[in-house]
């Protein structure tokens, strides 16, 4: 039997993408909360969240199942990535998008082996260009959620998967936490809270990005964590 506790990875499966991550990003999905971790596994397999069943299996028993419409506002334990070996993202909707590319794939498969290429690229029905036209489209929704951010800076924010409530202070590159060099790659948001329940003052490998403010005052999130909300709390004691 595998040694669950020393593996550092969990199989990813689904219909149209099989992949490995590390127990410690799954965690990280799971911590952030049930919308992000649904979005995060639609980002990998192209399922609709409100079609998504997530089940998790250890050593080929299914241990728990989860849906969007169940679990919405259940808080998932993270302690669970300990008996996770491998989990299984499922499209329940048969009539979906996802399910009848499914159908697609599977002649598409068979023929890639008798069409070159660059043809089978070049086809508007095959997997291949559904995958791009959904990279496209998440790529370009990123690049609206970090503009909209950006034009509300100073502004009240939370973040999503605990509810704390700040101001939204930065959107940009930071150092790397490894190299201390920037990092253009990734788009990093800082957050300014009125009491300690962030990491750090503003700065990265000492690199003032905003503030200053008091230590554990100051967090950085990915612009997906975060969610703008109408009120300013410049000047509010409480958040």
């Amino acid at each position: 039997m595998l040694d669950n506790k020393n593996n550092p990875n969990i199989q990813i499966t689904s219909a149209l993408a099989n992949f490995e991550i590390s127990k410690k990003k799954l965690q990280t999905w799971i911590t952030n909360g049930t919308i992000p971790l649904f979005n995060e596994f639609y980002v990998k397999t192209g399922i609709e969240p409100s079609n998504m069943v997530i089940e998790f299996y250890n050593q080929g028993l299914k241990t728990k199942e989860i849906t969007l419409a169940s679990d919405l506002n259940n808080t998932i334990d993270a302690s669970i990535i300990h008996h996770i070996t491998k989990v299984k993202v499922l499209d329940n909707n048969p009539k979906s998008t996802f399910n009848v590319l499914v159908q697609q794939g599977n002649v598409d498969d068979d023929q890639l082996y008798q069409l070159d290429d660059s043809v089978y690229k070049k086809r508007t029905d095959s997997v291949y260009m559904w995958k791009q036209s959904m990279k496209a489209e998440i790529e370009s929704a990123t690049r609206q959620r970090i503009d909209l951010l950006k034009k509300n800076l100073n502004k009240g924010c939370i973040v999503l998967k605990d509810g704390r409530k700040g101001i939204l202070r930065y959107v940009g590159c930071v150092s790397d936490t490894v190299t201390g060099a920037n990092n253009d790659s990734e788009i990093w948001c800082g957050v300014e809270f009125s009491e300690a329940v962030g990491k750090n003052n503003g700065c990265i490998n000492g690199q003032r990005y905003f503030g200053p403010v008091s230590e554990k005052h100051g967090g950085f999130f990915k612009p997906t964590s975060l969610d703008l909300i109408n009120d300013n709390f410049e000047n509010d004691d409480e958040l």
